[in-house]
C-alpha cells in the first residue's frame, strides 16, 4: 500500500494506493461514509482485491486530510472526487464503492462524470445528500477522541449539510448498479428508498445483507460485484 496526498486547490487529500497484481483490471475507488477515512476498506481491499489497484480517499476534514474551517456541502465533497480521479488518471475508467455519507458524493459525481464510472456499489444510503441534525454534532462533540476529526469539522460538516435530491441523477447512470442494504435495525434505506433507486437506475441489482444493519461489516463485496466487473 502507498499512503499520499492529493491537492484541490488549497486542500490537500489524503490517499491510500494498492497496485494489484492485473493492471488490465478495471481499478475500484473506495469513498468511506461520514467520519471514515481512507483506511477504513484496508480489510476489505487487503483480504479480497489484491488482484486489481484499490484507491481510497479521505474526505476533506477527515483522516490526515487538511480540515478547512469550511466547505463541507455535497459540491466540495464532489470536487474532492474529481481531484482524485483526474489526478490519478482514472477518468477513463473506475469502479466507485461508496458506503453511508459517500453514497450521495458518489452520485454527485456520477451525475457529472458518467463515462468515468463503469459501476457503481452504493452501501446502505438514500439517493439523498441530507441535513445533519444539531444534536448529532453535539454528541460527537462531547466524545471526541483519537481519529476522529476535529470539533470544528464535526460542527461544519452539520452546518453544511445541503439537502440535495439526486433521485434526478439516477436516470443518467449507464453503469450496472449494485445497491446493498442492510435488513436489521439502523439500516439507513427504506423500503420506498430502494423502489427509487429501482425506478431511477436502467440496471440495478439489490441485495439485502440479512444479518447487519448499517456498517455492514461481513457484507461479501467481491461476491456480490464479481457479475457486474471486468
Amino acid at each position: 500500500m502507498k499512503r499520499y496526498f492529493i491537492k484541490n486547490g488549497t486542500c490537500k487529500l489524503e490517499v491510500t494506493d494498492w497496485e494489484g497484481t492485473d493492471p488490465s483490471l478495471t481499478p475500484i475507488l473506495f469513498m468511506p461514509g461520514m467520519l471514515g477515512t481512507a483506511v477504513s476498506f484496508q480489510n476489505e481491499i487487503e483480504t479480497n482485491w489484491r488482484d486489481r489497484r484499490c484507491v481510497s480517499l479521505s474526505f476533506r476534514g477527515r483522516g490526515q486530510s487538511d480540515a478547512p474551517g469550511q466547505g463541507y456541502q455535497l459540491a466540495d465533497h464532489v470536487s474532492d472526487i474529481v481531484s482524485v480521479v483526474e489526478q490519478l488518471a482514472l477518468m477513463s475508467g473506475v469502479i466507485i464503492v461508496a458506503h453511508s455519507r459517500g453514497v450521495p458524493y458518489a452520485l454527485g459525481f456520477a451525475a457529472n462524470h458518467p463515462c468515468a464510472v463503469k459501476a457503481l456499489a452504493l452501501l446502505d444510503h438514500p439517493p439523498f445528500h441530507l441535513p445533519i441534525e444539531p444534536a448529532w454534532a453535539e454528541k460527537l462533540c462531547a466524545q471526541i477522541r483519537p481519529g476522529m476529526p476535529p470539533e470544528k469539522v464535526i460542527r461544519a460538516l452539520q452546518r453544511e449539510a445541503d439537502f440535495r435530491d439526486l433521485r434526478g441523477a439516477l436516470a443518467g447512470l449507464t453503469c450496472p448498479v449494485l445497491l446493498v442494504a442492510g435488513g436489521q435495525p439502523g439500516s439507513m434505506l427504506s423500503r420506498e428508498d430502494i423502489a427509487e433507486f429501482g425506478r431511477g437506475i436502467k440496471s440495478c441489482v439489490l441485495h439485502v445483507e440479512e444479518g447487519a444493519g448499517h456498517e455492514l461489516e461481513t457484507l461479501p463485496l467481491r461476491k456480490l460485484l464479481g457479475p457486474m466487473i471486468q
